[in-house]
């Protein structure tokens, strides 16, 4: 009985012995003897592992006895104990180069490593005017056909100017008046010759009265006589000026009138083409109605929508580009770059940027038209 008793607390104990050997055998693995702690940033759900030399292996456990006692070692052997960060597995880098993972991918690997292309672009025209009319009235003639090119300064119509016509006539006459006023200096000829004889009188007085020949009231009227004299010299010298000033006051009203005529002249102050005509001969128009739309054809806007995460808004500006354009011949292309890009997001994470491109002829005909299909490679070397 007591030999029974023996054995089965030896039994006991190893039991209890090879439990605490066991737990000490699988600390290591566990990541609490070996410095491994897990990296809260995850790849794809899998932490990436960060090693450290500053944890040791327990002083009472014999590494390599513990590396041989056990089925399957744990990551991080004393060979890769000196590596601050080891190499992920293959099959990591294959799913962070297809941008899967979680962690971002550099806009090389996201768009191959030099472009980005955009199959789906828009023509607009850098410069597209719709000409107005400057005075109401109506039309009375246009001088352009819709597909024409005009240049800068080519009168394209006029409106009804028989009105202001008839006020530039009554202008020129009111000026012609005021100028002649203010050219004529009959009146300050008579009022110098009246005060250098009413001077010369009293002159002639004031000698006699020393000789007691004039009385002293015949001196005083004299010398009255040559002052009013002198008066109405000045008076004569300030209404010429104010003639003057008459004039210049008719001047600029027949000035006015000339403006509000040449405001019913419908002029273009560009090279470009007619592309619309909205009013005809003899329809009214009001002051800012759109009469015609001209645009100028030798330079474009092309635009594109740009995903945020493909190529930030930030690194667009000014970026190198190939528009293609391709056509019954072959494949067109224009060099240019990002000229413009868009303050705000047009939808979802997709900005636009607009590219300036200097259009080409095939012939008599211009290449690039607005909703010609053409695509886009930004690129980023």
């Amino acid at each position: 009985m007591l030999a029974s008793s023996i054995q089965h607390s030896h039994r006991s104990f190893a039991a209890c012995l090879a439990i605490c050997i066991a737990l000490i055998l699988t600390a290591p693995a566990a990541g609490q003897g070996n410095g491994f702690s897990p990296n809260p940033k995850s790849v794809n759900g899998l932490p990436i592992p960060k090693y450290s030399n500053a944890a040791q292996t327990p002083p009472s456990l014999n590494l390599d006895t513990a590396v041989k006692n056990s089925s399957q070692p744990p990551k991080g052997s004393s060979k890769k104990r000196s590596l601050a960060r080891p190499k992920l597995p293959a099959t990591n880098k294959t799913a962070s180069s297809s941008n899967t993972l979680g962690q971002p991918a550099s806009y090389q690997q996201r768009s191959g490593g030099k472009d980005i292309s955009v199959n789906y672009c828009s023509i607009e025209f850098v410069d597209d005017i719709k000409l107005p009319a400057l005075e109401a009235g109506a039309i009375r003639s246009v001088t352009v056909e819709e597909g024409q090119f005009i240049t800068a300064g080519t009168i394209v119509g006029q409106i009804d100017d028989a009105l202001p016509q008839l006020e530039l006539k009554r202008a020129k006459m009111r000026y012609s008046i005021a100028y002649d006023a203010a050219t004529d200096s009959t009146s300050i000829t008579a009022a110098q010759k009246e005060y250098e004889l009413a001077k010369t009188v009293y002159e002639k007085n004031r000698r006699l009265a020393r000789n007691g020949s004039r009385s002293e009231s015949e001196v005083k009227e004299s010398q009255f006589r040559a002052e009013i004299a002198q008066l109405k010299r000045s008076k004569a010298s300030n209404d010429q000026q104010a003639a003057f000033g008459e004039a210049k006051v008719e001047l600029a009203a027949m000035d006015a009138v000339k403006q509000h005529i040449a405001r019913h002249t419908l002029r273009s102050d560009y090279n470009a083409y007619v592309v619309e005509i909205f009013k005809k001969p003899q329809e009214f128009v009001n002051v800012g109605d759109d009469v015609m739309r001209l645009a100028r054809m030798d330079r474009m806007w092309v635009q594109a929508n740009i995903e945020n995460t493909k190529l930030s808004a930030a690194d667009a500006e000014n970026r190198p580009v190939t528009v293609s354009l391709k056509t019954s011949k072959g494949v067109e292309e224009f060099e240019g770059k990002i000229d413009q890009v868009s303050l705000e997001f047009v939808s979802g994470d997709e900005y636009q940027v607009k590219v300036k491109i200097e259009n080409r002829r095939d012939g008599n005909s211009w290449l690039l038209r607005p909703f010609s299909q053409v695509s886009m490679v930004i690129h980023l070397d």
